[in-house]
């Protein structure tokens, strides 16, 4: 296993992220567009029996993001697991805003390790 080192990448910020303080640090990127990205070095403490990042961690995260990026709370979030991630790894999810409504924002999400797609998602945040 890599040693894990918080770097993220250059011009990212460190970011809360709504019910996953035991999971930080977080990182977000400048938006772009409709596109907000967000990230983490997967980490021993991410783990599922001690192999690959728990994909309750995934969904959390990329819930979390979506949330960030449209101001509100999660009314529907569907994930589909594409492969795993381990520790070390940079973790990020691209979170794209596809519609907005009075009251609610449609996102789909595309979660990477290392590159490689894990998860993509579609959530439905309600609006304040």
């Amino acid at each position: 296993m890599r040693d894990v080192l918080y770097n993220p990448p250059e011009g990212s910020l460190p970011i809360l992220l709504a019910g996953l303080d035991a999971y930080g640090p977080f990182y977000r990127i400048a938006a772009n567009g409709s596109v907000n990205s967000f990230g983490f070095i997967a980490a021993q403490k991410h783990l599922r029996s001690g192999k690959n990042v728990a994909r309750a961690v995934l969904a959390g995260f990329v819930q979390s993001a979506m949330e960030a990026a449209g101001g509100g709370e999660t009314v529907s979030l569907n994930c589909e697991f594409f492969g795993h991630a381990s520790a070390g790894e940079r973790i990020e999810a691209r979170v794209e805003a596809v519609r907005h409504t009075r009251s609610l924002a449609f996102f789909s999400a595309n979660v990477t390790a290392d590159g490689r797609a894990v998860l993509t998602a579609d959530g439905l945040i309600a609006r304040p």
